[in-house]
């Protein structure tokens, strides 16, 4: 190597050690050239809440600035870049709801938003049979409704039992993708399904996902939103696995401030009230009612008349019931969360009283309702 190209190595080691001791201020930052960007977030003892979905934005009040390191190789200087993040929320040892963001919304103003979400523009439904974008708000394969869960406006998409879907997207972007490979007499597979999902909403955009999956036993996994990708590249943008944040995101996400009101529903009701909401629709001869709780509100209780079905214990929250009716017959289906674990309790009632079924025993009663 001749004596410019070690000045040149050399110069790029000495910029390295450099790193911290020394910075140069510019006017600009340059964008023709290449530079490595090395961003100060770790704070000692706090866990910081970085590259949230833009719709989880809107609390520019809480934003916090910070600086960027920029290594600019060609010139062999590093400059400092202040940046605001869109959120950046600091937890320490307080609870979710000493710190949890939230923003006032009237019940009205709640129901024109999910007027509003209904005249969004709809996506075709991918080519794959396996595959569901969930963008796609009119795909026959699941059925979505708007839901209020503990303050959290959401959407919820219930797949029909009979469909291996193996691969959730959203908006063309992978949110999850079935993982796990056992093999058998016919060669491998993968067994885990979706079978169930939430998104959660702010605003007009979707800020988190939940996917139910069936593999063996059921278990959820949560995903946000990654803007920017990670260090040198890494990591996004894209949809990412939230493991220890979701439940403080979710809870910024909610549109009502203090505990909500728990009360007790009536699947004997024939109209909504101030407390849930309640769609009829009819399909193919079966009567079926769907019941949610508005924004303020939560099912703790669930009734048939003086029958009865489901109580909430140790936080459990009821954000959503289908009632299923046929000449005389007909079938319940409780939605619920604790922690944003979904648990669903099915019952059946062929005209002398409730009773409950299991899961695979619900989905053949409804198939042969259908």
């Amino acid at each position: 190597m001749n004596v410019g190209g070690k000045m040149k190595v050399f110069s790029v080691l000495l910029t390295s050690c450099l790193l911290g001791l020394c910075h140069c201020k510019r006017s600009r930052v340059p964008t023709d050239r290449l530079v490595i960007e090395v961003l100060d977030d770790y704070v000692e003892d706090e866990i910081v809440t970085t590259y949230l979905v833009e719709g989880v934005d809107g609390h520019e009040s809480s934003a916090w600035t910070g600086k960027r390191l920029v290594w600019d190789l060609a010139n062999g200087t590093i400059y400092e870049v202040e940046y605001t993040l869109p959120l950046a929320l600091r937890y320490s040892d307080e609870k979710v709801e000493d710190v949890a963001l939230f923003s006032e919304a009237s019940s009205e103003e709640v129901d024109t938003q999910l007027a509003d979400y209904a005249r969004q523009p709809d996506f075709s439904p991918p080519k794959d049979p396996r595959t569901v974008d969930l963008a796609c708000l009119k795909d026959p394969r699941y059925k979505v409704l708007d839901v209020d869960i503990a303050g959290a406006p959401a959407r919820v998409y219930i797949v029909d039992h009979r469909e291996d879907v193996k691969r959730v997207k959203y908006n063309g972007q992978d949110v999850w993708i079935a993982s796990r490979v056992v093999a058998d007499e016919k060669g491998y597979k993968t067994p885990g399904k979706c079978g169930y999902c939430i998104t959660f909403l702010k605003g007009t955009a979707t800020a988190m996902i939940l996917v139910n999956i069936y593999d063996m036993t059921v278990y959820r996994e949560i995903f946000k939103y990654k803007e920017k990708a990670g260090y040198f590249g890494v990591g996004g943008p894209g949809w990412s696995r939230s493991i220890t944040e979701y439940a403080r995101e979710i809870a910024a996400l909610k549109t009502c401030t203090g505990p909500p009101t728990g009360f007790t529903l009536d699947i004997s009701s024939v109209k909504g009230n101030g407390k849930f909401r309640l769609t009829k629709s009819v399909v193919e001869g079966i009567t079926i009612h769907y019941y949610s709780s508005k924004p303020g509100n939560l099912i703790e209780k669930v009734v048939d008349g003086s029958a009865g079905l489901w109580n909430a214990d140790h936080d459990t929250v009821c954000y959503l019931c289908e009632l299923y009716s046929d000449n005389g017959y007909r079938l319940l289906r409780i939605h619920t969360e604790q922690n944003y674990k979904i648990k669903l309790h099915y019952f059946e009632d062929e005209g002398s009283g409730w009773s409950t079924l299991k899961k695979y025993e619900f989905e053949e009663r409804l198939e042969r309702m259908q």
